[in-house]
């Protein structure tokens, strides 16, 4: 295990978390209704990624499925999904971040009080190309992150482990901004 700042992964992470506790708090009978299944896509004309100005395009599909105990509480879940985003600079250079594959999420309260978050994704977490096909970086097979916060939700601990190749992780999370910036100069 190693340790790391979230830097890129972080508002997914975050994504997953709140999710998972977003539907932690919906009826039962809502949850047992089954798998939630989303088309979406959106566009964001002012938006900025890694400082530079930028319209943010994106389309994708997500199936998520809450796991409950016996007592109907949400302990997990599993959300599989595919998704494309798509990043135009004012110069009409676009680079395209994609993801596929199934997402696992598990919640633990630990004997301190303290809960501790996993999420693992399979597939493809990350592939950053040029609109036109060229892949900048690609991180395929299995990254679990783990998040342990205290009552009052600050992070106490975060590691991740890793089986493939996942140059973004090798990185510290810095290639993301390092090979987008780069594309869309």
């Amino acid at each position: 295990m190693k340790r790391f700042p979230l830097d890129s992964f972080q508002r997914l992470i975050l994504a997953s978390s709140l999710m998972l506790a977003w539907v932690a708090i919906l009826p039962v009978s809502a949850q047992a209704a089954g798998p939630i299944h989303t088309n979406f896509s959106f566009t964001i004309p002012d938006d900025n990624v890694c400082g530079i100005p930028v319209m943010t395009s994106g389309i994708g599909v997500d199936n998520f499925t809450p796991i409950l105990d016996s007592d109907g509480n949400m302990v997990g879940f599993l959300d599989t999904g595919e998704v494309h985003i798509t990043f135009t600079a004012a110069n009409g250079k676009s680079v395209q971040v994609s993801a596929a594959g199934p997402i696992t999420g598990n919640l633990t309260v630990n004997p301190d009080g303290t809960l501790t978050f996993t999420t693992t994704f399979k597939g493809l977490p990350e592939r950053i190309s040029t609109t036109r096909g060229a892949i900048l970086t690609r991180d395929a097979g299995i990254i679990m992150f783990s998040t342990t916060v205290d009552s009052e939700g600050n992070v106490i601990s975060q590691t991740f482990t890793q089986s493939g190749p996942h140059p973004e992780a090798d990185a510290d999370f810095a290639l993301f901004c390092e090979v987008v910036t780069a594309a869309l100069a």
